[in-house]
């Protein structure tokens, strides 16, 4: 799960990179289409990178929710392990007394049921630990889910808006010419 955890963080960066890119290259687009407001292939342009850009904002959003998806998984995988290892000790701390009562005289037995207990609850102490961190990874995993979600809808919104608004502009071009011809 580590590894892919490293993976997940990795592409999450390329996104970013691209969705970053996509933003600069609308931007660009909006500036080229305000400045010559007639042309309507620089309209239809810019709305095509705005479309882009949202796409690729959308791609890092998903790249955020598969960390987060991984970044739960493996706290989860942390957390039984540490479960294990508790039950484990605690199972150590079962034979160790069980000897030392069956040979009370024995003071070694005795330190070594005192030390299996010590250990027992050093690893119940990091089995809580490890659950309050899945906890709340998979809290954040969920949050990151529910924002990709309400932004790929606010994406499509804005690309469903962008493209009427391009092929508005593009027949009002069209209509304009058609006018302006002559008969």
């Amino acid at each position: 799960t580590e590894a892919v955890a490293k993976a997940a963080v990795a592409a999450k960066g390329a996104a970013e990179e691209k969705a970053a890119a996509a933003a600069n290259a609308a931007t660009e687009a909006r500036a080229a289409a305000a400045a010559n407001p007639a042309d309507s292939a620089l309209a239809a342009k810019a709305a095509a990178a705005e479309s882009e850009a949202a796409q690729a904002e959308s791609a890092a959003k998903a790249a955020e929710a598969t960390v987060a998806d991984a970044a739960a998984k493996a706290a989860v995988v942390a957390k039984n392990v540490a479960e294990k290892k508790s039950a484990a000790a605690a199972k150590a701390v079962d034979q160790a007394r069980a000897a030392a009562a069956a040979n009370p005289a024995d003071s070694a037995l005795a330190a070594k049921a005192t030390a299996a207990q010590s250990e027992a609850a050093q690893a119940e102490s990091a089995a809580k630990a490890a659950e309050a961190n899945a906890t709340s990874a998979v809290s954040q995993a969920v949050v990151v889910a529910e924002a990709v979600a309400k932004a790929a809808v606010v994406a499509k919104g804005t690309a469903e808006e962008e493209a009427a608004a391009a092929a508005k502009a593009e027949r009002s071009e069209e209509h304009t010419s058609e006018l302006q011809s002559p008969i």
